[in-house]
């Protein structure tokens, strides 16, 4: 078989297919496979044929701009890896198949009460600690000892694998099943601050910031306002709740690079029908967005609340990952440490399945 460092591939053009899908279609191919393709007159005849081309960009297109229904494998990566074989095969190259299979774990902070589970002496120690070097905090940390919650620590500590990247929740409870917290300014940058000691910490809207572009750039300037930073550059939305055509313009607008949230609350199935980083299509403008979506797989609770138990999430889980691994994409997995280490009422008897996730992960 002949080699080339950088095989030039010549596709038919399929008939009645928009020239910018097309070339958001040839934008995307780099990330499958190192091949340098172009695409060229229909009337000529080649080993590909049209139809499947046509059918491959039309549903990337469809599953990349949100308007795809639900699929239960990475169905884009398998056409790719299809079409990445077929080409192999007829025209006589040897290609490489780019993508490699990875874990990518990331965490939601939903709940900023933290220090559940600690002994009383490490809650005395801290006020001491307090008292000692930021005295004006000392009077608030005293709230632990009436309420028994204490919103200044974290408990990355107390997990055995950490993430890559926190998202934290700063809502203020103004929008159904958005959590309410009554934290001041200086409560959430202690709290971020102290996550920021072991990942890179960024932000999580509220649903209420999501419903309109006035909502969220006002608690975007909060989210800098609290994190200290001058620009965020990834999020992660609330319930996954992202509408491509509507939000990806927003993330746009105030500078957003990356966005975590394509993905869903429950079951767990492959949403955007691919498991590799990409740039969303935006319909209106028959353009890419600027910024990059990172697909998640898999949350925690959709195992928890959808499966008969452990055992039954794991199976369920494991099979997840085979499919990801067929196609050697990541793997994306949302986690609550909260619940991971049992803090939440009813969440200790699934302290093996966290156990196991915590295991792959180490192992990967």
């Amino acid at each position: 078989m002949a080699y080339h460092d950088e095989p030039v591939i010549f596709l038919p053009e399929p008939d009645d297919i928009p020239q910018e899908w097309i070339r958001y279609w040839l934008s995307i191919v780099p990330s499958y496979f190192e091949a340098n393709i172009s695409m060229v007159e229909a009337s000529h005849s080649y080993a590909v044929e049209k139809g499947v081309l046509k059918h491959l960009i039309t549903k990337i297109v469809e599953c990349f701009s949100g308007t795809a229904s639900p699929f239960s494998q990475p169905i884009i990566d398998l056409m790719m890896l299809e079409l990445f074989q077929k080409v192999q095969t007829y025209y006589n190259v040897n290609l490489i198949w780019k993508p490699k299979f990875k874990f990518l774990l990331t965490f939601d902070i939903d709940i900023p009460y933290q220090f559940r589970g600690r002994r009383f002496y490490k809650h005395l120690f801290a006020l001491v600690r307090d008292i000692a070097i930021r005295p004006k905090f000392a009077f608030k940390r005293l709230s632990y000892f009436i309420t028994g919650e204490d919103p200044f620590d974290n408990i990355a500590e107390l997990v055995p694998v950490l993430p890559e990247y926190v998202f934290i929740y700063i809502g203020d409870g103004k929008a159904p099943n958005d959590p309410r917290f009554t934290l001041s300014d200086d409560q959430w940058s202690t709290l971020i601050s102290a996550w920021k000691r072991v990942a890179s910490v960024h932000w999580h809207p509220s649903l209420y910031a999501s419903s309109s572009f006035n909502n969220f750039q006002t608690e975007f300037r909060r989210w800098l306002k609290v994190s200290g930073k001058k620009r965020e550059e990834k999020v992660r939305f609330h319930y996954l709740n992202i509408d491509i055509q509507k939000h990806g313009l927003w993330l746009e607008k105030l500078g957003i690079r990356e966005d975590f949230s394509y993905g869903s609350y429950r079951p767990p199935f492959f949403k955007a029908g691919t498991t590799l980083p990409f740039k969303p299509f935006y319909l209106r403008q028959q353009r890419p967005f600027n910024f990059v979506e990172h697909p998640v797989v898999a949350m925690d609770v959709s195992f928890t609340e959808l499966t008969e138990g452990p055992d039954h999430a794991i199976e369920l889980l494991k099979q997840l990952i085979e499919q990801v691994k067929r196609v050697g994409g990541t793997f994306q997995m949302i986690i609550h440490p909260e619940k991971a280490l049992g803090l939440e009422p009813g969440y200790k008897k699934w302290l093996p399945f966290y156990n196991f996730v915590f295991r792959l992960l180490q192992e990967a």
